[in-house]
């Protein structure tokens, strides 16, 4: 079996080297195939120049360096992304668990669980756990508090030690937010909400002097998280589809050339785009689904349309859509630079992990090119129609504008858009949210209004992309950015 281990490090150069060789000499001794991975979330210290020195030792020992400081949750889950193993796990670099409880547990998965978690609170005759006396009651505090408001049936969220099968890690880790400590309750509350099978298992534990945590702040932070999550995930998730369903795509083909939504979406981005010369120039429209959105830039460029569902790319045949490629985002197989402008219209949303997606666009867009990007805004405003479309996630403005940075880009222009819809947006899905009863997926594009109501919301939108693009708002119900690729000296995600 291939098994990862992810080790997640902030400025750990002193108590990294032991555990290493701990980790190290017990992958030596394994039957089972192992890689490890450190994860060094922007250390200010020699956390990632100590883990490169024992590749020698460990030839399948990498080190991922994120560049700035994002938080121990974003750390696991960019390490669970890149890992290639069939069990993915992460440990605590400070050596509170060590590697031995992986094999000691592994016979769960054999049993069908997704997901096996290490616990403080299980006793089973032989693990052992020793914790100084005011964390463990802080610990019965808490753990009482997350199960009456948020998990059902798990003793002990926090344990540092948890494995996962690689198969689950995609949908779950995907619809993620929370980049802290509070990042296991989120995967821990979503993987309930899935229907993952879930194996709580005693470790041995011991603490380790050194600890980053806070007990204080950060618990008063992660009794935030509880409400957080709470509130991003009240739906019920729609993990039937991995991509957006024919049946929305249908209904997308039949509205989007008269339902108000989709001609303002298509007149916001001919606005946007109005000053730039787009002539003879190679643009990739990456994730272009029916193929309405760009139809007016079709007669003026080279142009090539990419999507995941093979249905999708029917309806741009259908839609005059000539040069089109199947593919995914992670990968998207063209050559290096070979694009002049790339656009990805609320796309990101759907892709498990947006970063390689982003790797991806600057890899293939040239060094004086174009990106734009747009995505749904607002964490609190997520709903049914969300889950209908499939979507992992919708973007606070500083979350996207850290996602496109990261990735080595500049931003030139960002935004909102839909900013005159906003306030009845919320208020809709805000009431909906306490008082209906009903939270299956459900699109609120589905049925096109009367006549009059659907002109008269376009006519505002225009309105709105004539005279409101020009100014800064603070809301919206959509993001968007233009950027192009920075320096190579500002590049700074995954090395």
């Amino acid at each position: 079996m291939n098994i990862s281990i992810i080790i997640p490090s902030k400025d750990e150069q002193e108590r990294l080297p032991r555990f290493l060789k701990t980790v190290i000499g017990f992958c030596r001794r394994s039957a089972h195939s192992y890689e490890i991975m450190v994860v060094d979330d922007g250390s200010k210290d020699k956390t990632a120049d100590v883990a490169l020195s024992f590749q020698k030792e460990f030839p399948a020992l990498k080190v991922m360096s994120l560049g700035r400081n994002h938080g121990k949750g974003y750390a696991v889950k960019q390490g669970f992304f890149a890992a290639r193993g069939e069990i993915v796990l992460f440990l605590d670099a400070d050596g509170s668990t060590g590697p031995e409880e992986i094999e000691r547990h592994l016979n769960c998965f054999e049993k069908g669980y997704d997901i096996v978690i290490g616990s403080r609170v299980l006793t089973d005759g032989k693990s052992q756990v020793k914790t100084l006396s005011y964390r463990k009651w802080m610990g019965t505090i808490f753990n009482f508090l997350v199960s009456r408001m948020l998990i059902k049936g798990i003793k002990d969220t926090q344990c540092g030690f948890k494995m996962f099968r690689a198969s689950v890690i995609p949908d779950l880790f995907g619809r993620l937010y929370l980049e802290g400590y509070g990042f296991d309750l989120e995967v821990l509350y979503l993987a309930q909400k899935m229907d993952l099978r879930i194996k709580e298992v005693a470790v041995n534990w011991s603490h380790v002097d050194g600890s980053k945590v806070d007990l204080v702040k950060d618990s008063i932070r992660m009794f935030w998280n509880i409400i957080q999550i709470k509130n991003w995930h009240y739906v019920a998730i729609n993990t039937h589809a991995e991509h957006m369903s024919v049946k929305e795509l249908t209904n997308m083909y039949n509205q989007e050339k008269e339902h108000w939504w989709f001609k303002a979406k298509g007149h916001f981005f001919k606005e946007i785009l109005s000053g730039f010369n787009f002539d003879n120039k190679f643009v990739l429209d990456a994730g272009c689904g029916t193929g309405h959105n760009m139809e007016f830039l079709r007669s003026r460029v080279f142009y090539v349309g990419y999507d995941v569902v093979l249905e999708a790319l029917e309806f741009c045949r259908t839609n005059g859509v000539q040069r089109l490629v199947q593919g995914n985002l992670h990968n998207l197989g063209f050559r290096s630079q070979a694009f002049d402008v790339i656009i990805s219209l609320d796309v990101l949303e759907h892709v498990a992990d947006p970063v390689a997606a982003m790797a991806e666009f600057k890899r293939v867009l040239k060094d004086d090119g174009m990106l734009v990007l747009a995505v749904p805004a607002f964490r609190f405003l997520w709903s049914p129609h969300d889950e209908a479309l499939s979507h992992m996630r919708r973007y606070s403005r500083r979350d996207f504008e850290d996602l496109v940075k990261d990735s080595g880009f500049e931003i030139k222009r960002s935004g909102y858009l839909f900013v005159l819809i906003f306030f009845p947006v919320a208020i809709i899905r805000l009431v909906r949210k306490v008082f209906a009863k009903n939270d299956k997926p459900q699109c609120d594009t589905f049925d096109k209004p009367s006549a009059k109501i659907n002109e008269w919301l376009f006519k505002l939108l225009q309105w709105e992309a004539s005279h409101v693009l020009k100014h800064q708002y603070p809301f919206g119900t959509s993001l968007y950015i233009l950027a192009s690729p920075a320096p190579q000296k500002w590049q700074n995600m995954r090395k």
